[in-house]
């Protein structure tokens, strides 16, 4: 009985600490920058910028949502795409408001198993989403380094964002092989479980004709994300190039892709600051732009509020064996 009230309250406990990660940066932040100087420039923010940088964010959900249905069919488990996207909506609306950059996931593998979806492929297709994801972002992330060369002149930091498509390679390659490795390696619950999504993922990431797709819409939906700072930053005329926002801000959502803040806030902030600094921009400028993607990610999601709850009281369909 111990054991189980203190499952909850460990969850509780790590919640508040994420909320406490994300208020704490942002009051770091917020007390060393001119808060009058990021207010006006969140003042002078067009409308036409901000109706676009949230029209890219709708896209961007969207994308995702087409990722997911991808991954989905790939491991043999299809859904229809008229509940994809309404799931992917749901997903992000709840990885917005939750204290955790993963719950929304969560919520998308009960969302998923109450249209018919097995529990176990719930899972393995949530994850193996996300991994693609993570894997297209390493890519954006290391090309986006070599790209900008010299202007990152923190020759640590540089080979640190190059490391990130290598490393990713080995992961998935890691991933793959997990059901191979030597039987008195597979003991253990884990290990046994991990065999259903190492062969999954050979499917999705190791098979051309399903893993060039899926890193193309990756690398979309990453772009459409920087594509919305691009848009604010014309809005304020700052003079960035399309290609720079990509490259820096791939790497911002690699930070805040780190799971110890409330919905990537505050991580995400520092990210934008420390990084665009490289491309000239002010800390204030910087910061402006964060809030205002983060604020536009959260509008965009909102539609996933109101289909989930027009959907919770739907009836579950019967759940496929997979």
């Amino acid at each position: 009985m111990q054991q189980t009230n203190a499952n909850p309250l460990k969850r509780r406990l790590f919640a508040l600490l994420k909320l406490a990660v994300s208020v704490g940066l942002l009051a770091l932040l917020l007390g060393t920058m001119d808060m009058a100087a990021v207010a006006a420039v969140l003042g002078r923010l067009p409308p036409a910028a901000i109706a676009a940088g949230l029209v890219l964010m709708l896209l961007q959900i969207t994308v995702l949502g087409l990722r997911w249905w991808l991954v989905m069919a790939a491991i043999e488990v299809p859904i229809p795409i008229r509940k994809a996207l309404p799931v992917t909506f749901i997903g992000v609306f709840f990885n917005q408001v939750l204290p955790t950059s993963f719950g929304g996931d969560a919520v998308r593998m009960w969302q998923a198993h109450r249209i018919g979806v097995g529990g176990e492929a719930a899972v393995v297709g949530v994850v193996l989403e996300r991994l693609g994801g993570l894997f297209g972002l390493a890519v954006l992330t290391a090309f986006g380094a070599a790209y900008l060369g010299g202007e990152i002149d923190n020759q640590t930091l540089r080979l640190g964002l190059l490391a990130t498509l290598p490393v990713a390679v080995a992961g998935v390659v890691a991933l793959a092989m997990l059901d191979r490795l030597p039987a008195r390696w597979r003991r253990g619950a884990v290990l046994e479980k991990a065999a259903r999504l190492a062969r999954d993922s050979r499917r999705v990431f190791l098979t051309p004709a399903k893993a060039l797709p899926l890193l193309l819409l990756s690398l979309l939906s990453h772009g459409l994300a920087a594509a919305a700072i691009y848009a604010f930053a014309e809005g304020l005329q700052l003079g960035l190039p399309f290609l720079t926002c990509v490259a820096l801000f791939s790497a911002v959502i690699l930070v805040t892709a780190i799971p110890i803040s409330f919905a990537g806030w505050g991580l995400r902030e520092g990210a934008m600051v420390a990084l665009f600094a490289f491309a000239g921009l002010a800390a204030d400028t910087a910061l402006a732009l964060s809030l205002a993607f983060g604020a536009a990610y959260l509008a965009a999601s909102l539609p996933g509020c109101a289909l989930w709850l027009a959907w919770r009281h739907a009836p579950r369909a019967d759940a496929d064996s997979r």
